[in-house]
Parts: C-alpha cells; structure tokens; sequence
C-alpha cells in the first residue's frame, strides 16, 4: 500500500466523519506513519552463559562478539546490513558516537572484563556487516543475559523485549530449563508474538540431548497454557561452536551437521514474510477505519432523511435513551476506578511485606554464615551470592502471582468494559443502512481498534485505546521480575572479596548488611517504579474513556437540538464516494 495513498481529501472526509473527540484522518495518518518507522529488529535472549553471542558468530561466519564465559556481553548489540563493515558505538547521556573497525576496539565497549556494569555508559551498539542473512533488513540484537543486565543498561535491555515482534530464546541442554530460566522465559515470552527455542549443543551424549528436548518442550508447552501464549515446535539443537568453527574455515559440512541452517533457513523466511505480514495487518487495520467513517456516514444520511419525520419530542425520547446507555458505561468506569484505587495500595502492601520477608531471610542467613566463621572475601563472596539469588527467585515467584493476579483481574474488567461498549456502539448503528458485509466489517473494525489501542481506536472512543492496557494481560508484570528483579544479582558479590581477607565476624557484617540494604531498595525501586506507571496509565485511560462518553452526550445533545438537514445530504454522499473509493483501490 502507498503512502500516497493517505491524501488531504482522504484525512478531512474521515475527520469530518469520525466520533464525537476522535480524529480518524489523523490516526490513518499516524498508523502509516509507524508502519514506516518500523524495524525488523530479533532479539536473540537467554540467561548468561547460554552461548548467545557464539551462536550469532555462528551466523556472520566470524568471531566478533565476545562469547567466553568470563566475557559476558554487557551492552546490547545491533548487527544490522551494511557493506562497509564497521561497529558505532552510542552513549545513553551524549549525542557522541564512535566508530570501531576491530574485535578489540568493540570488545573495549562490549566485553564485561573491560566495560565492567557498563561503566562506559554505553546504549546500544550497531554493528554493520555484509551477510546475505541480513540484505533483507533483519537487525539481529545480542542482549546481555540475565545476571549480566546492571541497572544502567536494565532499560535499554527491556525496550528491546517490550518493542519488537519475534525473538530467538537460547535455552539450556543440560541442566534443562530450571525455575531461573523459566521465571525469564515467562517474563520475556509474553512480549513477543512469535518466539523461537534453540537449545546449545554443548557436547552433550544424545541421551542427554534426547532427554532434554522432551523436558524442555514439555516445560514450554506448560508455560503456553499458563499464559494464553504460542508455541511453535520444535526446538532447534545448534552446537554453535561447531557452527562458528565451520563457518570460519568454509566447511560446509560442518555447518550443516550443526543444526544452524534450519534456523537461518526460518530466520530468512520471517524476514522475507515480515514485510507481507506488516501488510497484511496495515490493510486491515486502514480498511477498519474507513468502514467505521463510512458507517457515521451512513448513520448522519439516516438521520437526515427522518429529521423532517421525527418531532422535537421523539428525538429528545431518542436523546434520554442514549443518555442512559451512556450512563451505564460511565458508572462501569468509576467502578474500575475505584478498584483500582484500591488495588494501588494493596499490591504496593503486598510487595513491601514480600521484599522485607526476603531480606530479612537474606539478613538471617548471612549472620549465621559469619556467625559461623565464614569471614574470607572469597568464600564469604560465593555464599551471600547463592543465597541472595535463591532469595531473590523466591521473592519472584510471590511477585510474579501478585502482580499477575491483578493484572489479570484488570484484564477481565475490561474486556467486560468493552462489551458493553460494543454493545451500545453496535445498538447505534443497527437501524443504520449498512450491508451484512459491512456490518461484519464494522464488528471486526471494533475488534481491530480494541487490539491496537491506537490508530483507529479513536473511532469507538478511549475504550478501544484502553484495551491496549489489556493486551498482555500480564506482561508488564512479569517483565518486571523476569528483568528488573534478577539485574539485582549482578550488583553483589563486587567488593566483598576486595575489602574481606580474613578479617573479623563485625567488619565482616558491616560490608554485607549494606549489600542487603541495597538489595531491598533495588526490589522496592523496580516494582513501584512499574506499579506506578501502569496505574498511571490506566487511570489515564480510564479518564480519557469517560472524557469520551461525555462528548458523545453532548454531540448527541447538540444533534438532539440541531437535527441534521437535508441540505447537508450532497456533502455526506460527497463523503460516501470518496471513502468507497478508498476502500476499492485497497
């Protein structure tokens, strides 16, 4: 579809034909002008140590990113098409960028041994290479693993999980996938529309790899079911190093018996649909607004043909009736409203008891560790570390079930919200003159509008726009332990070893205790930080709704008073013909 295709012509016709506070020509025009910002940007993600970075050497075919154990890639790095092969660097405070030729110069940016927590206060990194995998424009992303994710790059890390639609999961052989991995796998997957499994093929006997399969697919059809989302089997075995070392030294055989090409292979497939997929959703989503503008057409040349028909008390009878509908979705909304209030402090009382149960567990099981005599850096370092991360996943876990149960609930009272809604839309334009196909056309217009939340949601008022809220019913939520809560295990364990050689039980505590202080500020800090945006937004769109059902009152109010005419008839079927028009030429 053109980008002409959305004229001047086009957008007034619309605007003039939209729902009382709505602009649909401005959302038509927002809605091509985000197709066409759009990026097909992959995420490859995983914990730390599940061979990520090796396995996109594997497929540029060279040894570029750091993939050692020890070298954990700590700033998120774009590998993008580009003929000139060379790396730019961006700063998150600074407008600054530096451009790097060599494995070295990256590595200083990207490398945790020499950008240690992002010290550097790097963004994001966009490396350029020329690869037929991406001539068709897929940006493939290298995220830091979980454990490696500091509060620096924490945001930038989470934009990239919560902004794109597809995803590649790097998942473990053996072990299989433990409570870790799954709290991230759950967390990350809801954010995605299609995901991607590949298990590292670390040299595993193929019983174990055989077992694993099977444990793994299992846990992910699991995690499916729990939260409504998809997925596609089968997980695709890789032995990355064997994939890299083949690749380097042109044997192709070796890359074959790897397992790598069966992901390249639906990799360039996705890349190649992405754009027809993007088109396909782009002609719906505009066929939606104009069958929505055509049926406010329909329904003003109704209303002008019985204005001279109906008496002045048949359209205030008319008028109350709709005003009662109305109200009725208004006290709905104040009934959200309030629980939501409520909600805002339960949960925020809920989380605060949580986080001071699980320091306070963290606080007792240390003391007793230094009580007993563990008082090295070294080996005190590795003890506060198991325990705060098993402290830590538990917190989660709780975390998990709060948040998602009330987001859950939000999620209901909304869908129910927006029955109701469509309900009364659907009772104003029943006696409208429109053709089965268009009113099939209209309900899944509303469908469309409800989904997206924002381009042509403005044609069935704010209640579309807030379904976005509803979309993931639980994304939101489980992002925030799935990433927020596990960058805390990266911040310890620092400091112990380099202040702690063999010094007493007190100077030990008073390095730890503060680690645990820390502890507890980082989970009350990312989960409120969180709780309040998404409060604020659905109280935002909770007001924006009932905003929206009180211009309609009085649009109908005005309309009540200030029949239309039949003069105004030419210019409505002026208005018919260009927006048919439109709808043929899709």
């Amino acid at each position: 579809m053109k980008r002409d295709f959305v004229t001047s012509e086009l957008k007034e016709c619309l605007n003039r034909n939209s729902r009382p506070g709505t602009e649909l020509g401005k959302d038509l025009d927002a809605l091509f002008s985000t197709v066409r910002k759009s990026e097909k940007l992959l995420p490859v993600v995983g914990t730390q140590g599940m061979g990520k970075s090796t396995l996109i050497n594997a497929m540029l075919g060279e040894d570029i990113l750091p993939n050692a154990a020890d070298e954990t890639t700590c700033v998120p790095v774009e590998v993008a098409y580009g003929e000139n092969e060379y790396a730019e660097v961006f700063f998150r405070n600074s407008v600054e960028r530096i451009k790097v030729n060599t494995k070295a110069e990256l590595n200083s940016f990207v490398d945790n041994n020499e950008n240690p927590a992002n010290e550097k206060g790097v963004e994001h990194i966009r490396l350029y290479r020329n690869r037929d995998i991406l001539k068709s424009g897929l940006i493939i992303v290298d995220l830091p693993g979980v454990g490696s994710i500091t509060a620096a790059n924490e945001d930038t890390t989470k934009r990239y999980i919560e902004n794109v639609r597809c995803a590649v999961f790097v998942i473990p052989t053996v072990p299989t996938i433990r409570r870790r991995e799954a709290l991230f796998i759950k967390a990350a997957w809801s954010q995605f529309n299609k995901a991607i499994f590949v298990q590292n093929d670390f040299g595993e006997t193929t019983v174990e790899k055989r077992d694993s399969i099977e444990f793994n697919t299992m846990k992910l059809k699991q995690m499916s079911q729990e939260s409504a989302l998809k997925f596609e089997e089968p997980i695709l075995l890789i032995n990355a190093y064997q994939a890299l070392a083949g690749s380097i030294q042109h044997k192709s055989s070796e890359v074959e018996a790897s397992g790598l090409n069966k992901l390249t292979s639906k990799l360039s497939l996705l890349a190649n649909e992405w754009d027809f997929t993007l088109a396909s959703a782009l002609r719906e989503r505009v066929l939606s607004i104009l069958t929505l503008a055509i049926s406010e057409v329909k329904r003003k040349l109704k209303e002008a043909n019985l204005s001279e028909e109906m008496s002045k008390a048949e359209r205030k009878a008319k008028y109350e009736k709709n005003k009662e509908e109305i109200g009725k979705v208004v006290d709905t909304i104040d009934e959200i409203a309030s629980w939501l209030a409520e909600q805002r402090i339960t949960v925020k009382k809920k989380i605060s008891e949580a986080v001071s149960k699980t320091t306070g567990k963290i606080r007792a099981d240390i003391t007793k560790v230094i009580n007993g005599g563990i008082v090295d850096g070294r080996n005190l370092e590795e003890v506060f570390s198991r325990i705060q991360t098993r402290e830590v996943e538990e917190f989660s876990l709780l975390a998990n079930d709060i948040l998602t149960d009330m987001a859950e609930e939000f999620r209901n009272k909304l869908c129910d919200l927006l029955e109701e809604i469509k309900l009364q839309e659907i009772k104003n334009y029943e006696d409208v003159d429109l053709h089965s196909e268009e009113k099939l056309k209209w309900e899944k217009g509303f469908q469309i509008a409800a989904n997206i939340g924002g381009a042509a949601g403005g044609a069935l008022g704010a209640g579309a726009v807030a379904a976005a809220l509803m979309s993931n019913p639980a994304g939101w939520a489980v992002a925030v332990v799935g990433i927020g809560i596990y960058a805390v295990a990266s911040l310890f364990g620092w400091g112990v070893k380099k202040r702690q050689q063999d010094k007493r039980k007190d100077e030990a505590k008073n390095v730890v205790y503060p680690k645990i202080d820390e502890i507890e500020h980082r989970l009350v800090d990312s989960i409120s930080q969180k709780l309040n945006e998404f409060f604020k937004e659905a109280e935002s769109q909770l007001n924006n709704l009932r905003d929206q059902k009180k211009k309609e009152l009085r649009a109908m109010r005005h309309e009540m008073n200030n029949p239309i005419g039949n003069d105004e008839k030419p210019k409505l079927e002026s208005d018919l013909q260009i927006l048919t028009k439109a709808i043929e030429s899709l």
